[in-house]
């Protein structure tokens, strides 16, 4: 797996498909813990949707906030403001799929 550009220094992406000029990526993200409830609010062009490995993620859509866990999974609009944030004790780890090349 290729590893793909950081974020946030606890945020780490790893890229599962071929990303050169394609319309989706297909990506594991790993989230440390001890996220800060403040970071930027995100928002591009597109679609993305996940599933929950390990752990869970706190994902705030446009001031809605959405707790997803192991086996849950999330989809929405990429432009509407989002960030996702990692509260827990352990690492998160989900599988993301979105119309937004890397």
């Amino acid at each position: 797996m290729k590893n793909v550009k950081r974020v946030r220094p606890n945020v780490s992406y790893q890229l599962l498909s071929p990303s050169s000029g394609k319309q989706m990526s297909f990506f594991k993200m790993i989230v440390e813990p001890g996220d800060d409830l403040d970071t930027p609010l995100l928002y591009h062009s597109g679609e993305e949707c996940g599933i929950m490995l390990v752990g869970s993620l706190r994902i705030e859509v446009e001031g809605e906030i959405h707790m997803i866990h192991e086996g849950d999974s999330i989809y929405f609009d990429s432009s509407l403001p989002h960030r996702f944030t990692n509260i827990g004790d352990e690492k998160s780890v989900s599988i993301w799929a979105m119309t937004h090349s890397f």
